[in-house]
């Protein structure tokens, strides 16, 4: 094992015994065509419900 294999397993460890877990997390590929258009629909949909809360 490398060093810096070493280094990032010895962080890894120490998260673990902190109570962490590794996640994978997807996330929208903003230059996707169409990108701006939804994120602007869906952006709208929350406003219009925390408008109904308020």
């Amino acid at each position: 094992m490398g060093e810096m294999d070493a280094r990032v397993q010895k962080h890894r460890t120490k998260l673990r015994n902190e109570g962490m877990s590794p996640v994978q997390l997807w996330v929208p590929d903003t230059r996707r065509a169409g990108f701006p258009e939804e994120w602007l629909r869906q952006s709208a949909l929350l406003f219009q419900v925390w408008m109904m809360r308020q």
